[in-house]
């Protein structure tokens, strides 16, 4: 046998190897169940994560680099009401392993997770939209990165960053610049900056103790400065998170 037919002879191998393996990959995307995997896969997620529930109308254009949900419903145990999204597209990669655009209603965030199960986020959601129409109003940019607790609870460590140019409050209250910054370890947030411009110049730090049982009763306290005729003013704040976002009593 001369070096030419030893070529050929692995030349011919390859091809073959290739039409099989080419053939193989194309039976599998074409034939296999993908919406029944995403829907299996979904269901394992929801299992996973602690207090919390997905629902959905329709999960659609499924197959082997990702599929959409519409009309998802992330409900809470520990909390009332729901998030809603119009639709969230996943896609599989390596890095990150899977990125998830969630829409709001026109406003579009991305949540990444990498084999770890860690999750950055970056983005923007529409309040109205994100909780079911409700009276708190205003589109807010939001950025982080969340570490889920080995029991499935999703708000375990991390950080985030919120921004709003306009807030409305379910009094009708309109809060303008509004932005925070916090450090999330469990059930202890250190919020390392709160502002607000109007209805009042606003500028403070502080903690919230997060109530694993129900969400909106969990206690903030803020120390910081009311600017008043361009002068400072200590002005100190504390209240539940349900009370602080009804607005001001009358």
């Amino acid at each position: 046998m001369t070096i030419s037919d030893t070529t050929t002879g692995k030349k011919t191998f390859f091809v073959r190897f290739l039409t099989v393996f080419l053939g193989f990959a194309l039976g599998v995307a074409l034939f296999m169940p993908w919406e029944k995997l995403c829907v299996r896969l979904v269901e394992y997620v929801d299992a996973r994560l602690v207090n919390t529930r997905f629902t959905w109308t329709d999960l659609r254009r499924a197959g082997p680099s990702g599929f959409r949900v519409d009309d998802l419903v992330v409900g809470f145990a520990n909390a009332p009401g729901s998030m809603f999204f119009e639709h969230a597209d996943l896609r599989f990669g390596f890095s990150p392993l899977a990125r998830v655009r969630l829409n709001t209603g026109g406003s579009e965030c991305y949540v990444s997770v990498d084999t770890k199960g860690r999750l950055k986020v970056e983005g923007q959601v529409n309040l109205t939209f994100l909780f079911g129409r409700s009276e708190l109003g205003g589109v807010v940019h939001v950025k982080g990165r969340l570490i889920p607790t080995s029991d499935g609870r999703l708000l375990g460590s991390g950080w985030f960053d919120l921004r709003a140019p306009r807030l409305v409050l379910p009094d009708g209250t309109v809060c303008t610049d509004v932005s925070a910054t916090a450090e999330m370890n469990e059930h202890q947030w250190n919020i390392k900056n709160f502002s607000v411009k109007q209805p009042v110049d606003y500028q403070g730090k502080g903690v919230m103790q997060l109530d694993p049982d129900s969400v909106p009763r969990s206690v903030v306290r803020l120390d910081g400065e009311l600017i008043v005729g361009g002068r400072p003013h200590a002005y100190d704040v504390e209240g539940t998170l349900h009370d602080l976002l009804a607005g001001p009593r009358q």
